[in-house]
């Protein structure tokens, strides 16, 4: 099974949410697009973020109708501040599944130290980082 990984706080969930992972869904053939709630940002202001339990309600709701959409709650038994890196881990040690190492800082290297990306982003999208010299 294809899974992908949306990590955000949701605050709140919207449109352009949804519209996201439906694309990645199509566009990589995902079986399931899991949406990973976070607690709490470590790099965000945080003091008009929703307690996270009303922010997994409203997820809940907003995915009630899609199928392959599913919430994620892992990072509720983290401690907090919960980091990506940390999550990647906790759930490969629970997925049976290979995951990805991608990440967009990684990509802004390669292309910094002159490596292909062209693994990790759309052909289009490599092009026009390309021909207009994006991240150097």
């Amino acid at each position: 099974m294809e899974i992908g990984l949306f990590f955000g706080t949701f605050n709140p969930i919207h449109n352009g949410h949804l519209l996201i992972a439906k694309s990645v869904i199509d566009q990589l053939k995902l079986d399931q697009i899991w949406f990973v709630l976070s607690p709490l940002s470590p790099f965000k202001n945080n003091d008009e973020l929703l307690d996270k339990n009303i922010r997994a309600d409203l997820i809940n709701i907003a995915l009630s109708k899609e199928k392959k959409m599913l919430l994620c709650k892992e990072e509720f038994k983290m401690k907090i501040p919960n980091y990506t890196v940390d999550t990647l881990d906790l759930l490969k040690k629970k997925l049976d599944h290979k995951l990805i190492d991608i990440s967009s800082s990684k990509i802004r290297k390669n292309i910094k130290l002159g490596l292909s990306i062209n693994e990790y982003v759309p052909s289009k999208v490599n092009d026009l980082i390309k021909d207009k010299r994006y991240y150097l």
